[in-house]
């Protein structure tokens, strides 16, 4: 994600990130990737949350992208939780 974020900021429509932009979890919410996904949900561009078991290593209810999640929501102004689509 934080290879294509460049592009997709420059693109003038907003976008849909799915899943999450496929962020690892296991490389803790200060990634690259992760702080690009904020950064574009604060541009207008919106993330999908659905298909978290894609990006989990464990079961439902997914308790490590717990801290992702939160994080998204808490991104910027109080539009960017709306951001976030299920």
């Amino acid at each position: 994600m934080s290879g294509t974020a460049p592009r997709i900021e420059k693109l003038a429509c907003p976008t849909v990130i799915d899943p999450m932009g496929m962020i690892k979890p296991t490389d803790g919410v200060a990634q690259p990737a992760f702080q690009a996904v904020l950064r574009l949900m604060r541009k207008g561009h919106w993330v999908k949350l659905s298909g978290a078991y894609r990006l989990s290593a464990g079961q439902p209810p997914y308790w490590d992208l717990i801290p992702y999640v939160q994080g998204m929501r808490r991104s910027g102004p109080a539009t960017a939780a709306a951001r976030c689509k299920y």
